[in-house]
């Protein structure tokens, strides 16, 4: 960052220890996507970018 320091962010939910359990420490996104995406973080270590356009319009807890 600009001020050369360093500083969290909290989204709560059970997100991060999901990624806790995959050994996932963080991970950086760069630009946008061209349409809407779910980055599936999968249990082999690979990442996948997978269409989220059954997931639009709905609620949390669909």
């Amino acid at each position: 960052p600009l001020t050369g320091g360093i500083k969290e962010a909290n989204g709560g939910g059970t997100f991060s220890y999901g990624l806790g359990q995959l050994e996932v420490a963080g991970f950086t996104l760069f630009g946008a996507a061209p349409e809407w995406v779910i980055i599936h973080f999968k249990k082999d270590g690979t990442i996948a970018f997978d269409s989220a356009e059954p997931y639009l319009g709905k609620g949390n807890f669909a």
